[in-house]
């Protein structure tokens, strides 16, 4: 440590780094020891109130709390990487970092509350986790966001029931709470903090009732209950409380045994809604309608019935993926023009920002013709008509447009798979999964064009003689 009249200059680590903290006196008399500090390394941050050097901004039982938390903990280095694009983390144990060498507010994971020394932050995902989540985390009573989802080998992760309680009950503070597919095995209390934005338990094998007032957090942003097949629940006829504020709805997989509830019109500022395998029934009410900025929409697999409103189409020009397969949605003859297949090929031609990637209709009850202006849907990716009664004969150039489709599935319908135009480039060379199933394909010279394909089904067709597999 070097002084100078009206500066404390503190040197630390092996660099030689230093602070200069300004005092009002020319006093150079030695520091009490408390206000000496060693750092590590220089990306440290030395903190400090008033001319006091604090020596931990770290609480001392939150440290502790921390250890012996981490120490419950495997680290298993066989644990694959995530197999899917969208989740972004380095994938290495952060408690490995942890030590009381270091100021646990420096450690991988952990965020602390700058001027009073809490931690309010953890998040140890992606880090190669199995076993027992222990109670001593319901120790960081200002705990706000808590991240510990599992991504890959669901289940390795656990939290004991009443910890899991535990939890909830004592983190009051709490607004993010993510566990997704630690094995949790419980019933949700009733009582949640009502600070909390997000509730993620994808997969935790809970079960019993979901409890109403869940619908009613006041702040809630995102609910993911999704792959809880013991889990059921009753939706809220009237408007919720959280109906200004929840935009994403992820209940895939809850038992629900109810009509499409008219309560989701209230849900304006709602972008993602799934609602696949719930056990939903009637049609889908118009109040969606209210909703103008979802992007996903999917109701899929449910006895969902009815026509296809056509405002699913047209109404909001940012929705990018719809999903309404497995149901009963029916559309009248071709003659008449208030069937639905009139709408859509209407409306879809009023997608004027072309802002739909994946349609997903397969294994309903439409009928027609495939309307033209899919053709105009330049940026879609997947299209499932699979499993309809779809008619006519569609030539392979119809698709030629589509430069970005990379799954198309036209399988078991009543349409014919031509290629009347003998064009050399009649299939977007993206694409990767083909299903022509049934679909009364004859010559597969258009198959030359497509590079990519890695899922190629073309079974229950009429070719005759031989087949040139060269392609």
């Amino acid at each position: 440590m070097s002084e100078e009249a009206g500066q404390i200059t503190v040197l630390y680590g092996d660099f030689g780094s230093e602070i200069s903290i300004f005092d009002d006196t020319s006093n150079t008399e030695e520091l009490p020891d408390q206000t000496k500090l060693s750092l590590e390394t220089t990306n440290d941050v030395v903190p400090y109130i008033g001319q006091t050097i604090l020596p931990h901004l770290c609480l001392k039982d939150e440290s502790i709390s921390l250890l012996k938390f981490s120490k419950t903990f495997t680290v298993d280095p066989t644990i694959p990487f995530p197999p899917y694009p969208q989740v972004m983390c380095d994938f290495y144990a952060k408690t490995s970092s942890w030590t009381m060498r270091r100021d646990c507010c420096s450690w991988d994971g952990v965020l602390c509350n700058e001027l009073s020394g809490p931690v309010i932050e953890l998040d140890i995902s992606c880090s190669q986790l199995v076993d027992e989540i222990p109670f001593e985390i319901s120790h960081l009573s200002e705990l706000r966001s808590l991240h510990l989802p599992v991504m890959v080998d669901i289940g390795k992760l656990r939290l004991e029931p009443h910890d899991f309680k535990l939890l909830l009950q004592n983190l009051t503070y709490l607004r993010e709470f993510d566990l997704n597919g630690v094995n949790i095995s419980s019933t949700i209390p009733p009582n949640l903090s009502s600070h909390l934005t997000t509730l993620r338990l994808y997969q935790t094998e809970l079960f019993g009732i979901l409890p109403g007032s869940v619908f009613h957090l006041p702040k809630l942003k995102a609910l993911a209950l999704s792959q809880n097949p013991q889990l059921s629940g009753y939706f809220s006829m009237t408007k919720w409380n959280s109906s200004a504020s929840l935009m994403e709805l992820d209940l895939n997989s809850v038992n629900f045994s109810s009509n499409f509830p008219e309560s989701f019109g209230y849900l304006t500022s709602l972008q993602s809604l799934r609602l696949r395998s719930c056990n939903l029934w009637g049609p889908i009410p118009e109040s969606l309608s209210n909703i103008t900025h979802i992007k996903y929409l999917f109701p899929d697999n449910n006895s969902v019935n009815g026509t296809i409103p056509f405002w699913i189409f047209s109404h909001n020009p940012s929705q990018s993926n719809l999903g309404l397969s497995s149901n009963y949605f029916s559309i009248a003859t071709s003659s008449d023009q208030q069937g639905i297949l009139a709408l859509l090929c209407v409306h879809l031609e009023d997608f004027k920002n072309n802002s739909l990637v994946e349609i997903n209709l397969g294994d309903n009850q439409l009928q027609g013709h495939l309307p033209k202006s899919i053709q105009n849907l330049v940026n879609l990716d997947t299209l499932d008509l699979s499993s309809n009664n779809f008619s006519g004969h569609v030539d392979v150039s119809f698709f030629s447009n589509l430069k970005h489709l990379r799954v198309l599935d036209l399988s078991h319908n009543r349409n014919s798979l031509t290629n009347e135009n003998k064009v050399k480039v009649s299939l977007p060379k993206s694409l990767e999964y083909l299903r022509l199933a049934a679909c009364e394909v004859k010559d597969l010279e258009f198959l030359r064009s497509v590079t990519n394909i890695q899922v190629l089904d073309l079974s229950s067709n009429n070719f005759c003689g031989d087949v040139d597999v060269s392609f």
